[in-house]
């Protein structure tokens, strides 16, 4: 039995299931939306700090100073997995860049980072956070 909903099953990944998932085969449970996830993770910079290194397993945060609407998980060397729709993105898992670059993907992207973050616990699911 799945006990993850829509969005957490290949190929039809979401963002957050995307993440989700990758996390929980290494045993790691983490919450389920990307806002959610990014309450839950250390902060490590916003975008106006961006000056610290990255180090893969970093979540990339996009969005808009509101909210936190999509993620990503970074892979090394400015690149980072996720997985984007068909309006603005690949239509599942894509990597894409935070280098300098020409590509409208990753250009759109980048125009939406707001922070990074670092999991650093286990999320208890079956206990509520307050």
């Amino acid at each position: 039995m799945n006990i993850f909903g829509g969005g957490t099953l290949g190929p039809n990944f979401d963002c957050s299931g995307l993440i989700q998932t990758a996390f929980f085969k290494h045993h790691i449970h983490i919450p389920r939306d990307s806002y959610q996830i990014k309450s839950f993770c250390k902060h490590l910079f916003s975008l106006k700090e961006f000056n610290r290194k990255l180090e893969p397993g970093d979540l990339l945060f996009f969005g808009n100073k509101q909210q936190c609407d999509h993620i990503g998980i970074y892979k090394g060397d400015g690149l980072y997995y996720h997985s984007s729709g068909k309006e603005f993105g690949r239509n599942g898992i894509g990597l894409d860049t935070l280098k300098e670059t020409n590509h409208p993907i990753s250009l759109h992207y980048q125009s939406k980072l707001i922070s990074a973050g670092k999991v650093i616990r286990g999320y208890r699911w079956d206990r509520t956070i307050r």
